[in-house]
């Protein structure tokens, strides 16, 4: 069964959700407005379930319910790939928009 994490900040803010499918993957989901104004998230429902049996190997993100973003998404991003990386797992970044994607090969 897949396991599940939630942190929001609506209505006005973000909402993240950090979810299990399967034994190797993680999805982090980003949805509502990420922006500085209404703070970021804390990384720790990440690190969690990256630390949780068994060993992740791929980490993926799913930005479809993302109704605006600036810089804070940026940092919590980058902070999720070196998090993952760390550990062994890929990161795909195909799920997110392609701004934030350019911007982060960027960084």
């Amino acid at each position: 069964m897949p396991s599940v994490q939630n942190r929001t900040n609506e209505p006005e803010g973000y909402a993240l959700t950090v979810v299990r499918p399967d034994d190797e993957t993680l999805v982090v989901r980003l949805a509502g407005a990420w922006r500085i104004e209404h703070g970021v998230p804390p990384i720790a429902s990440v690190e969690q379930a990256l630390a949780s049996p068994p060993p992740v190997h791929r980490v993926t993100f799913d930005a479809s319910a993302l109704r605006g973003w600036d810089s804070g998404v940026l940092a919590f991003l980058e902070r999720v790939s070196v998090l993952g990386r760390a550990r062994g797992a890929e990161v795909a970044r195909d799920g997110l928009p392609p701004g934030i994607r350019r911007l982060l090969t960027l960084s």
